[in-house]
């Protein structure tokens, strides 16, 4: 991870960024969690912001992430005036408490940008979850989400700041469900009850609440485990056939955090190459006896095991025999 280079389209995209006139986020500070990782959707998010002007720019990481957090921190020191890491439990309050507390400390009174990106996942079955698994998946998630926001708005209202931007980063699971996923399901799910309420709740003061949806991520920890059969699976059932990048869900919260936002609130975005519509229509092909999309495809999306998907190509062949 220290040692990760940029890819020569990524440097080529930035420069153009970074010499525009023109950018979206002067003036505005950001906290993005879950950003330390350079490969992963938060820290994606907290490039194109610093590449738009904000500054300073917060990025969270866990106490596992602090190895990782100066090389991520260097990285952004390229785009944004100032970067600060925390390192800080998004499940523990008193953490949070103290993370929100330093970052408006140093961001003289307004950090008007927050980012809930943090979560992490358990692929088990029905039978073999447990409560600890349902903790590990469920509170960086939506606890997490939750008692940051609080600790955001908390100092803002008593300051008498309005406005700001809550951008929380869910899960086309949370609204689809998955074989294999129900506690990251539940967790996703929450996500999204959380900021339709929030957005009525904050609304008043001036402030938007929006999730955004991705799929699948080309380059993450999920997509980088998978074989290429597998990730040929879910781009057949992606309206696209591609798999999404990071920097596509960075350009969708760039969206919400920016001018062209300000009117945006409540509402869930979908940044998965038309993943959610289409896989529905594949199960429903299926069903109706056209094999445009071959069944294992769907089981692969499902967290199948390799093997179970060479039982069912197997069963399948010998059907047609």
């Amino acid at each position: 991870m220290s040692t990760e280079q940029e890819h020569p389209l990524t440097k080529r995209v930035n420069a153009e960024l970074l010499n525009k006139p023109e950018k979206a986020l002067v003036g505005n500070s950001a906290l993005i969690t879950g950003a330390t990782r350079m490969n992963g959707i938060g820290f994606a998010i907290a490039e194109r912001f610093a590449l738009e002007g904000a500054s300073p720019i917060f990025i969270v990481g866990t106490e596992n992430s602090k190895d990782i957090a100066p090389f991520a921190q260097s990285r952004l020191k390229r785009y944004a005036g100032v970067v600060y890491t925390l390192i800080g439990d998004v499940t523990n309050e008193e953490s949070c408490i103290e993370m929100m507390k330093h970052a408006y400390d140093l961001s003289e009174g307004n950090v008007n940008i927050l980012v809930n990106n943090a979560g992490t996942n358990r692929n088990q079955t029905l039978t073999e979850i447990t409560t600890e698994d349902w903790n590990f998946v469920m509170y960086p998630k939506a606890l997490g989400a939750l008692l940051m926001t609080r600790e955001w708005f908390r100092i803002r209202n008593e300051k008498g700041i309005r406005g700001g931007r809550v951008i929380n980063i869910g899960s086309v699971i949370g609204e689809y469900g998955n074989f294999g996923q129900d506690t990251y399901a539940m967790a996703n799910a929450a996500l999204r009850g959380l900021t339709k309420t929030q957005s009525l709740t904050l609304g008043r003061r001036g402030i938007t609440v929006n999730i955004i949806e991705p799929g699948f991520v080309e380059g993450t920890d999920m997509t980088s485990q998978m074989q290429q059969e597998q990730v040929n699976a879910v781009k057949t059932v992606s309206a696209l056939n591609e798999l999404i990048r990071p920097r596509d869900i960075a350009g969708a919260a760039l969206y919400l955090a920016g001018k062209d936002g300000e009117r945006v609130t409540g509402s869930v975005l979908a940044v998965d190459s038309g993943i959610q519509s289409n896989y529905t229509a594949a199960q429903m092909m299926y069903q109706a006896g056209l094999r445009r999309v071959p069944r294992y495809a769907l089981g692969i999306i499902a967290n199948l095991s390799q093997e179970e998907v060479t039982m069912i190509q197997q069963a399948r062949k010998k059907k047609a025999e």
